[in-house]
């Protein structure tokens, strides 16, 4: 009898033991969510806000989609005018996920900006953006980027390469084409890396679509991508009426090829 009551006892203090550990794990858990709820809202924050009136002042039209695969992500984007009345855009994505890629995310964006508004043509932002980097990349994590600069009254679309996913051009008189991008060498790896610029010719009522490889990579149960096959039909399909119609039906497609598998990247 003796040495049953003091099994009890011990079982008892054993499961005390477990109930504090598992009650400190959940406050712990509750303060991790809460923390990643705030860098969710400050990376949301470090993205531009309200791009359809700020495009609209100089007769474009502009949509934009972010999807974290998690609370926060690693893709970026970043558009606003430049002193001589060029468009700056920009599309990237920071290798990995979850909070290092977040910040890393958060640093190119900011660097971007900057270098932007003192050296607006493309190849030069990506040479000094990536030089900066590559001084502070400690963790290795790379960073492709898509950097152009687009002149309104003529069409002129300038831009750079940084080992990111060729964009979509959706001809208003044609089908959706694949634009011919150097690939160039991602950022964050080579601070003497040179990069090249080049120049394309946008019609009235051509959109230019600029996504992540979160879009052609997104995963079924079965682990098929997305692919570009795909991209281009949903772009086909969507027209050419509005960008917003176009990232929609974009969405729309890799929803519907993803179905309930969990996200694989950042869209």
């Amino acid at each position: 009898m003796g040495v049953l009551t003091q099994s009890f006892a011990e079982m008892r203090q054993s499961l005390r033991r477990q109930l504090d550990i598992l009650a400190e794990t959940r406050a712990a858990q509750a303060r991790l969510d809460g923390e990643l709820q705030i860098a969710r809202a400050i990376q949301a924050s470090v993205l531009p806000r309200d791009l359809v009136a700020l495009a609209g002042t100089g007769g474009l039209a502009v949509a934009t989609h972010f999807q974290p695969a998690r609370e926060v992500g690693g893709d970026l984007y970043q558009c606003f005018w430049l002193a001589d009345g060029r468009w700056f855009l920009s599309i990237g994505d920071v290798a990995g996920k979850s909070v290092p890629a977040a910040l890393m995310m958060a640093v190119t964006t900011t660097l971007i900006k900057a270098v932007a508004a003192t050296a607006p043509d493309p190849a030069e932002v990506l040479g000094r953006v990536n030089r900066e980097l590559c001084a502070v990349n400690e963790e290795l994590l790379f960073v492709t980027l898509f950097a152009a600069t687009l002149a309104p009254e003529s069409g002129e679309l300038t831009f750079g390469n940084a080992g990111h996913n060729p964009p979509l051009v959706v001809r208003a008189a044609g089908n959706p084409e694949f634009m011919a991008v150097a690939p160039g060498l991602v950022l964050g790896v080579e601070p003497d890396y040179r990069y090249a610029t080049t120049v394309l010719r946008l019609a009235p009522g051509d959109i230019l679509l600029l996504y992540t490889d979160g879009v052609t990579e997104a995963m079924n149960a079965t682990g098929e991508c997305f692919g570009t096959d795909r991209l281009l039909r949903a772009s086909r399909l969507a027209g050419t009426a509005t960008p917003r119609c176009l990232v929609e039906a974009v969405v729309a497609a890799v929803a519907a090829h993803v179905q309930a598998a969990e996200p694989s990247d950042d869209l």
